[in-house]
């Protein structure tokens, strides 16, 4: 992944998207802990699981999976509203190497 400014964030998307196809994103099970001395404030954990299929190899979908939880520190602005001040994700699990290995195995004939 990459950590940065919102922009900076885009352009790395961009660029690491382009050779998906279809992804979807389920993300569940949400926490929310408000800090006890901090009323504008609170921590937020959220799992979530992705399968990433690619245009370039229709026969297997999803390709692989990769998930885990993100880890927001939300902040209350003076408008009100609730901004993410930190956004951490931490992957627990990413299947991309059990499947690149697998498609180069099966290339090379060692899988039948």
């Amino acid at each position: 992944g990459i950590c940065g400014g919102v922009d900076e964030v885009v352009r790395w998307l961009s660029r690491v998207f382009w050779w998906m196809g279809n992804t979807q994103h389920f993300i569940g099970n949400v926490e929310i802990a408000f800090d006890d001395g901090d009323a504008a404030a609170c921590a937020v954990r959220a799992m979530f699981h992705n399968p990433v299929c690619v245009w370039w190899f229709p026969f297997v979908r999803p390709l692989f999976c990769v998930g885990g939880y993100y880890r927001h520190r939300l902040v209350r602005g003076e408008d009100g509203e609730w901004r993410s001040a930190r956004l951490q994700e931490e992957i627990a699990y990413n299947q991309v190497y059990g499947a690149v290995a697998g498609l180069a195995l099966g290339a090379a004939g060692v899988l039948v």
